[in-house]
């Protein structure tokens, strides 16, 4: 998986259990300044999701930021 604020997004919003999961261990690899560095885009596209998404895109997305916090 591409480790962007795109592709991550597209994880999410695909409502996969197996990709979800993946981006969530991705972005909790990464280190504190890489995750720092993509923390405002990919906030924003999980607040776009959250706001449209069905409730377990909405429970995706709340475990990936709390992943991506730094």
């Amino acid at each position: 998986m591409d480790q962007t604020p795109d592709a991550f997004a597209a994880a999410l919003a695909s409502g996969d259990t197996d990709r979800v999961n993946r981006a969530i261990n991705e972005i909790e690899d990464l280190d504190l300044e890489e995750r720092a560095a993509l923390f405002e885009d990919c906030f924003e596209r999980c607040r776009e999701l959250y706001e449209s998404g069905d409730g377990y895109q909405r429970q995706s997305v709340v475990r990936f930021v709390a992943a991506l916090y730094p």
